[in-house]
């Protein structure tokens, strides 16, 4: 009887210690498990998603296309809703240029509202989303860029995942061009620049305030897979307009006028590149091999 009683008090001790510590150390990790599915399943369906950019080029890769990247439909060219009779002929040459390239697939399918949206500019520009959380750091001189992605509607993606079926592409490819603003940054010690895009940044005239940002012609897009996923999504600016230091002081603003895109639609070329291409031929090329290397 002594005896038994004596091998039995170790495993009691055991067993109590057991419930007490380790069955619920198990509840607990079982239920971060869940939390972290759970944050996971609603990152997924969430509405848009913001990352900080760094040094251009501007784009943010989400995650990589599954086997053969294949061909990719071209959706047409859309143009800033406010602005889209102002932009209507640059609109239609880039877009005829986007949908002649070969290694899309252009499409004249009609799918309803609620396509994929873009804003790549600055941290503290005026048409900042307002879902985008504060991103700038108390250390900085000048506010980062950033790419803010809305994702599409779910009426959208099965359409636009059913026109991707029939013409055989495994990728979806959408594009705006918009006016947006692009911060200032140094160039040398007492110069300072804004930076466009791939290779590509204008001078900014000295007297120029350093807290002003710089009214951007931007051509940005992202690729989707067949499905409407998010693969990559990135920016080109193809003209920048930098207001005189005294517009600039008493808090005018100025936006980049016809004048500005009629030389922009005819004259504005890139005298950096060989052959002197139109400076939104450039853009296009850019935003397009990016996009579609970045995703494979």
């Amino acid at each position: 009887m002594t005896t038994r009683s004596l091998r039995s008090r170790p495993r009691s001790r055991f067993q109590r210690w057991f419930r007490t510590m380790l069955i619920p150390a198990m509840l607990i990790c079982f239920a971060l498990a869940l939390l972290s599915a759970g944050c996971a399943a609603l990152d997924a369906s969430a509405v848009g998603r913001t990352d900080r950019l760094q040094e251009a080029p501007f784009y943010k890769t989400y995650r990589r296309a599954d086997g053969d990247p294949g061909v990719a439909l071209m959706l047409p060219l859309r143009a800033e809703p406010a602005a889209a009779s102002r932009l209507e002929p640059l609109r239609a040459a880039i877009d005829g240029y986007l949908q002649s390239q070969p290694c899309c697939r252009p499409t004249d399918a009609e799918l309803p509202a609620g396509a994929p949206w873009l804003y790549v500019g600055s941290a503290e520009g005026e048409n900042l989303p307002g879902e985008v959380p504060e991103m700038r750091e108390d250390y900085e001189k000048y506010p980062p860029m950033i790419v803010y992605y809305a994702r599409p509607k779910i009426d959208w993606r099965v359409a636009a995942a059913d026109v991707a079926g029939r013409e055989g592409a495994s990728r979806i490819v959408v594009t705006q061009l918009d006016f947006v603003q692009y911060p200032k940054a140094d160039k040398g010690f007492f110069g300072k620049k804004v930076v466009l895009g791939t290779h590509h940044e204008n001078k900014v005239r000295f007297f120029s305030a350093i807290d002003k940002p710089i009214e951007v012609l931007q051509l940005s897009g992202a690729v989707l897979d067949a499905a409407g996923n998010e693969l990559c999504a990135g920016a080109e600016g193809i003209v920048g307009s930098d207001s005189p230091f005294w517009v600039q002081v008493l808090e005018a603003g100025r936006d980049i006028d016809d004048e500005l895109l009629e030389r922009v639609l005819h004259e504005e070329r890139r005298e950096d590149v060989p052959g002197a291409p139109l400076a939104w031929q450039v853009a296009a090329d850019q935003l397009l091999w990016n996009l579609l290397r970045r995703c494979s």
